[in-house]
């Protein structure tokens, strides 16, 4: 059963979530982590299920392909950045007018979405307060 299972999650590959952090997350100077997930009761044995998560510490700085891309995802000047892809597209939503327009598009979706979130929070615990009302009434 465990061989069908292996070789059914490399048939499909890995999936990875990339989490790029503003601090050093676990505040060890490494420029990354890798969490691979494990079975307890078997002493720590790799759950081979291809599930990654990776933590990518965004204060990282040196001259690494990492510390560079670090360096420009903090960078406000597009001039000063090292990747020129990433220098061009961030020219163009900065001081491009049509990239500024979709810039505060975004932004207004987000915080539309946030607005969402915070009336629905909202409504959940005044919903639970009206329960709990309700009970102590009757």
């Amino acid at each position: 059963m465990g061989r069908s299972y292996i070789s059914l999650c490399i048939d499909y590959g890995s999936n990875i979530v990339y989490l790029i952090t503003r601090e050093d997350y676990f505040d060890a100077g490494l420029p990354f982590y890798t969490i691979n997930r494990h079975i307890e009761q078997l002493n720590m044995q790799p759950f081979l299920d291809r599930q990654h998560i990776i933590y990518v510490n965004g204060k990282f700085d040196d001259n690494s392909a990492i510390g560079r891309l670090m360096h420009d995802f903090r960078c406000e000047n597009p001039s000063d950045m090292y990747y020129k892809e990433l220098a061009e597209r961030t020219h163009y939503l900065k001081e491009n007018e049509g990239g500024r327009d979709n810039m505060c598009k975004a932004m207004e979706e987000l915080l539309n979405d946030e607005k969402i979130q915070t009336a629905l929070r909202m409504l959940s615990k005044t919903s639970i307060h009206m329960k709990k009302s309700q009970k102590f009434l009757t």
